[in-house]
């Protein structure tokens, strides 16, 4: 079976965006299992660094998602796709919408990490909220 070239460009995209999802993810899950409490500030670098390049993904994926969908658009009204191609695009989309659900657990337990005390909790905090402030990156 042949597929245009705008559905294969939008399904590598959304491919892409999958395995940069999974890595941040695996990133995210990897700062759990080292630093199971934040105990100084070194803890709180990892956990800044973490955040930092989740960030990046997120501004990333984003960035590959719009990037998809007008490709299928300029395919579609191009007459360069037929609307038989979008279960392949669906397809393609599935793993991410999977792997994008286990990261936000994982970016629920990072919310949640404990701190072994106050004033590391205050700063804790200050950077999560910053992350939900601004869930990309400022450029």
């Amino acid at each position: 079976m042949w597929f245009s070239s705008p559905t294969a460009i939008a399904s590598g995209l959304l491919l892409v965006a999958f395995a940069l999802t999974l890595v941040a993810g695996l990133d995210m899950t990897w700062l759990l299992f080292t630093t199971p409490e934040l105990k100084g500030k070194k803890d709180l670098a990892r956990l800044r660094g973490t955040v930092t390049r989740q960030k990046w993904v997120t501004l990333a994926v984003v960035l590959l998602l719009i990037g998809a969908g007008v490709t299928v658009l300029v395919g579609l009204f191009g007459s360069w796709s037929a609307t038989a191609e979008l279960p392949l695009l669906a397809a393609a989309g599935t793993p991410l919408a999977v792997v994008g659900a286990w990261v936000q657990y994982v970016e629920r337990r990072i919310r949640n990490l404990p701190a072994s005390k106050p004033g590391i909790r205050a700063k804790q905090d200050r950077i999560i909220q910053g992350w939900e402030d601004e869930p990309v990156p400022e450029w």
